[in-house]
């Protein structure tokens, strides 16, 4: 059927949903192409070229999303949501000039807004607070200081706050301040809820105490955990090395996680392959747990499921799946703040990732 519809050259909203279901499916390199030949045949369709930036965003290739989400953009000049996702990405990929534009383009148009992400509003106090801008820095700390007051209990808008603090400390050369409230922010990075977006903004931070020219021998440690349990994926490893600026060794190190999360994910498949699927199961609960790496705890419950027949003590196995789920899977897997960044996906838990998977 789909590819009939393909063949057919059928309205697009239609070739778009076959592409949506591919992606959907993990079929990165088939929606590539099929949204390839739609933009051929329809250059001016916005909305292909949004899902094209998704796929080119999953595979880890930055720089190629934010030209085609600035495509959208451009096509759709007055669209909150594809401005701030040109922003967002356009500061990932170092373009941090058109980023501060467009991002501040999107706050003077639409800050009430309920299409307005308040993490433009922090992307841009990095940017503020890099160029010593005080003025700028204070107005979009205002703004979510605000934010916070008519939703105090928003965990999100609280972490946006602690960023703002520290990097407030570091304006006023307050440094044992802004390492405290560093500390405070690090000790959200257990709770299940801390997402590749929380996890990028807390690097940012520790990057930028450590530009202070101080001895912080607790910030490596810090950024290795936080890498792995975000580097599952290209993506969410380009992300975190966008934010350390020029700190070598922290995006080294975060590179470094992202093998060794493929690796153990490797190692399983190979014990699932060779009849050994208990002790594949094994090892990614036993690593998922010490890492709280969603996509480690979700291949275990998948070759759980696969060979459950097989397994001795497959019940006790699938309930430990299960609690490390709620713990670190669940509660980044949706609810109404799961959109990032004008779309920019920073807040799911695991997406589409180059792990191995069993071919027998």
């Amino acid at each position: 059927l789909y590819e009939a519809i393909i063949a057919a050259k059928t309205v697009p909203w239609a070739r778009l949903g076959v592409a949506r279901t591919e992606v959907a499916s993990g079929n990165l390199q088939q929606a590539r192409r099929t949204l390839e030949n739609l933009i051929g045949d329809l250059p001016d369709y916005a909305d292909s070229h949004d899902l094209m930036g998704h796929v080119q965003m999953e595979q880890g290739d930055l720089k190629e999303a934010l030209k085609t989400y600035q495509t959208a953009a451009t096509l759709t000049p007055g669209c909150l949501l594809r401005l701030q996702r040109c922003g967002s990405l356009g500061f990932y990929t170092g373009e941090r000039a058109d980023a501060l534009k467009m991002l501040e383009r999107a706050m003077s148009q639409g800050l009430r807004s309920k299409l307005f992400d308040m993490l433009s509003l922090v992307l841009i106090g990095l940017m503020r607070f890099d160029s010593k801008d005080y003025k700028g820095f204070k107005y979009v700390h205002d703004a979510v200081a605000a934010a916070l007051e008519r939703a105090p209990g928003s965990i999100r808008l609280q972490r946006f706050e602690l960023v703002f603090r520290g990097l407030a400390f570091l304006l006023d050369r307050r440094v044992g301040q802004a390492v405290i409230v560093a500390r405070e922010f690090t000790e959200h990075a257990s709770s299940g809820n801390f997402d590749l977006e929380a996890a990028s903004l807390l690097t940012a931070l520790w990057i930028r105490l450590s530009s202070q020219e101080l001895e912080l021998e607790e910030m490596m440690p810090i950024l290795r955990d936080l890498g792995m349990r975000h580097c599952a994926a290209k993506a969410s490893t380009e992300i975190l090395v966008a934010v350390t600026e020029a700190h070598l060794g922290a995006a080294e190190q975060f590179r470094e996680c992202h093998q060794k999360i493929f690796s153990v994910a490797e190692t399983a498949m190979r014990h699932s392959l060779r009849g050994s699927a208990k002790i594949a199961v094994e090892l990614l609960i036993q690593q998922g747990e010490q890492t709280r790496n969603a996509k480690l705890i979700d291949m275990a419950g998948l070759v759980l499921k696969r060979h459950a027949e097989k397994i001795e003590g497959a019940h006790e196995l699938a309930e430990q799946i299960e609690q490390l789920s709620g713990l670190y899977v669940k509660p980044m897997a949706g609810g109404p703040a799961k959109r990032a960044a004008g779309g920019v996906a920073l807040r799911t838990a695991s997406a589409p990732a180059e792990t191995p998977t069993e071919t027998a």
